[in-house]
């Protein structure tokens, strides 16, 4: 299924209601599932690329929404009404994130004045 299905079904005039619902938390938890999917299919061994992949050195990366999956699946922990928020894949040993936002739902952090 992936995270962020609804986003590309419906009336294209509320593509913004469903990009602002995309944001999500819930949502960020999801697209930490498909990161998780798509490496297992590079590391399967039924992928002919498989035995080219240095599993000491993967490394996730992400921009914006993207850095804030890369922050979750790289050990970001996130705490949202007392629970942890996170799913880190220990198979990632780096991560290179651009431009995050705060994290869903939190204030700006951005240093004080």
């Amino acid at each position: 299924m992936g995270s962020d299905e609804t986003l590309w079904k419906g009336n294209p005039l509320l593509l913004l209601n469903r990009l602002e619902n995309a944001a999500d938390e819930r949502e960020a938890v999801e697209r930490t599932r498909d990161v998780r999917f798509g490496l297992d299919r590079l590391l399967d061994r039924q992928n002919p690329f498989h035995a080219f992949i240095d599993r000491k050195r993967i490394v996730a990366a992400g921009h914006s929404f993207g850095a804030n999956t890369t922050l979750i699946v790289t050990g970001a922990q996130v705490v949202r009404d007392r629970k942890l928020l996170g799913d880190r894949d220990p198979r990632f040993t780096a991560s290179i994130v651009i431009s995050a936002p705060p994290f869903y739902g939190d204030p700006d952090h951005s240093p004080e004045a």
